[in-house]
């Protein structure tokens, strides 16, 4: 199933192929609703994928800004999600009282930000986003062009408060110089990057299998991977 959603979403997004992935492995929920999952649920459920593809430990390599010394990190879904795992798979209006007035939205989705992702002016793209999620408010527009800047951070604090997954950033720190600095971490690109080079592993596999031993692409990928293994390294001994 793995090796069929990485084919079929190569020429899609990142997030269009991280929804996927969701709707494959949740088929109880659809494309649209795994859209409409708040960016921190989707997260979610991008972790409990890659749990159970890969394990819970991370690993990672980035390079210092200071030095430019190379830099391996490692970390673990657990320790990054302390809040749990838990999805709720619904939608819950948040409000706040602003100089009297009610302010009612939601929590940005997936939907959002593919539309917003067309929109190059970044100052007016977090706007369209802000109104996007308006549900209800006793303001004189649903316009955030008049909005003062208090308001504003208002909504977009209270969006992250609720919203915690959404930003995961990491502390790190430099052995070499000593340069600390935070970096946000991406599980859809931290994902796909090691879906994408373990289904490139798994295809070199079955070319180099049936080149030696005449077996179909169906046959090979019937095996276990530490079956698939052992016929490879008797090739290579």
């Amino acid at each position: 199933m793995l090796l069929d959603v990485w084919d079929s979403a190569i020429c899609h997004s990142l997030l269009e192929k991280s929804l996927l992935l969701i709707s494959k492995c949740f088929p109880s929920r659809s494309f649209n609703e795994v859209a409409c999952l708040t960016i921190g649920e989707r997260d979610a459920c991008l972790f409990k994928i890659r749990k159970q593809l890969f394990g819970s430990e991370l690993h990672n390599v980035t390079t210092c800004p200071q030095c430019r010394q190379r830099i391996e990190w490692q970390t673990s879904v657990d320790s990054l999600c302390r809040q749990g795992l838990d999805l709720i798979w619904e939608i819950k209006p948040l409000e706040i009282i602003y100089k009297g007035q009610q302010v009612r939205f939601r929590i940005p989705n997936s939907t959002d930000i593919l539309e917003i992702m067309k929109i190059e002016n970044p100052d007016f793209r977090q706007r369209v986003l802000v109104e996007r999620c308006l549900e209800n408010a006793s303001l004189p527009s649903s316009s955030t062009e008049g909005w003062p800047e208090d308001l504003m951070e208002a909504v977009i604090e209270k969006i992250e408060a609720c919203d915690p997954l959404a930003d995961i950033t990491l502390d790190i720190n430099c052995p070499d110089c000593g340069h600390r600095w935070t970096s946000c971490f991406d599980i859809m690109w931290f994902l796909w990057s090691e879906i994408d080079m373990w289904a490139k592993k798994l295809v070199q596999d079955v070319s180099v299998l049936a080149v030696n031993f005449g077996w179909s692409e169906h046959d090979i990928l019937g095996m276990s991977h530490n079956r698939r293994n052992l016929y490879i390294n008797q090739i290579y001994e």
